[in-house]
């Protein structure tokens, strides 16, 4: 996780808040020491309240997040109106 994430992280774990992280390019006990959840599948972190995505725009991050992924979960659905 990037330094930006790391921050992130440790606010939200300030506010009980607890951690799942998806990065395909770290080592999950990075995550772990700092008291998250590591998932090594992308459609895990559609099961969160809150998603922040921290990644610079490439090809690969391009919609990494879109329709398709967030009509498998319900509440997403209702909350963006997909049908």
């Amino acid at each position: 996780m990037a330094t930006s994430a790391q921050e992130q992280q440790l606010a939200q774990k300030a506010f009980g808040m607890d951690i799942i992280a998806y990065d395909p390019y770290i080592d999950p006990s990075k995550v772990i020491d700092m008291g998250g959840t590591y998932t090594a599948v992308h459609d895990d972190i559609l099961a969160c309240d809150f998603i922040t995505i921290h990644t610079p725009k490439t090809k690969e991050t391009t919609d990494m997040i879109g329709a398709k992924e967030i009509a498998k979960d319900e509440r997403w659905r209702k909350a963006y109106k997909l049908r």
